[in-house]
């Protein structure tokens, strides 16, 4: 068995690593990996970077997930995060205030809402790469706060990922089809709708509309997202629950 202090990255002896996952420099990650042995390539990929208070002033970003994955993830490190996966990363590690590698791309649309787009395409990438039965798993695991991820995101008002999570096939929308011209979804919203102890009726999207301050009613994110037919269809009570 590992100890935890055996998986950890200290920065300073690992920045080379750092860094060629931060750079999206699929190369130098596999000439670091392909040098080590089984081990130590478990460790370089699952291991847990500890940055250090005295390492801060050399590292560009003030949010630093502790997984390699996880940072793949912030950086918009596409290749390094698919080939991360491909090494057996693991995708249910939890991370930042224990949340896992889809709770840390919301927090960084939330700090950086210029890379919400980007956090998007990542979260697409995991979507294609992870088994569904992992994704369904990581979507509904709650962070330290007992917020999943799509929780998460309407709480810190990321539009982008919203949209995109609640998107996601086999897990919220459960059915897609057409009927002549019209395309038709099905929701599953049956955690914030019904009325037994494990209703999470609090933590429900709708509720994030409530509080949207009128002064933010001009952004266009804020506008497009409650124009968008699944909330409008849901505020109006037309989303049937399963």
């Amino acid at each position: 068995m590992t100890s935890n202090s055996e998986m950890l990255l200290l920065y300073d002896k690992y920045s080379d690593w750092y860094n060629s996952i931060v750079n999206n420099d699929l190369e130098a990650v596999n000439n670091i990996l392909e040098h080590q042995g089984s081990n130590r390539q478990f460790l370089l990929i699952n291991g847990t970077f500890d940055y250090g208070l005295h390492s801060s002033g050399k590292l560009k970003d003030l949010f630093l997930p502790f997984h390699p994955l996880s940072l793949a993830v912030v950086s918009h490190a596409k290749d390094v995060l698919v080939h991360l996966l491909e090494r057996g990363a693991d995708s249910s590690a939890l991370d930042y205030m224990e949340g896992n590698v889809i709770h840390i791309l919301v927090i960084k649309a939330f700090l950086h809402p210029e890379k919400g787009e980007d956090m998007c395409e990542m979260y697409e990438i995991l979507v294609s790469k992870v088994p569904l039965e992992v994704l369904r798993e990581l979507l509904f695991t709650d962070n330290k706060d007992k917020l999943r991820p799509l929780e998460l995101a309407c709480q810190l008002g990321t539009f982008c990922l919203i949209r995109t999570i609640f998107e996601t096939e086999n897990v919220y929308m459960i059915k897609a089809g057409r009927i002549g011209l019209y395309e038709i979804k099905r929701y599953d919203v049956t955690d914030y709708e019904n009325c037994d102890d494990s209703c999470r009726k609090s933590k429900s999207p709708m509720m994030f509309l409530a509080h949207i301050d009128n002064r933010e009613l001009d952004d266009r994110n804020i506008i497009d997202f409650l124009r968008w037919d699944v909330v409008k269809f849901w505020t109006e009570g037309k989303v049937y629950c399963n």
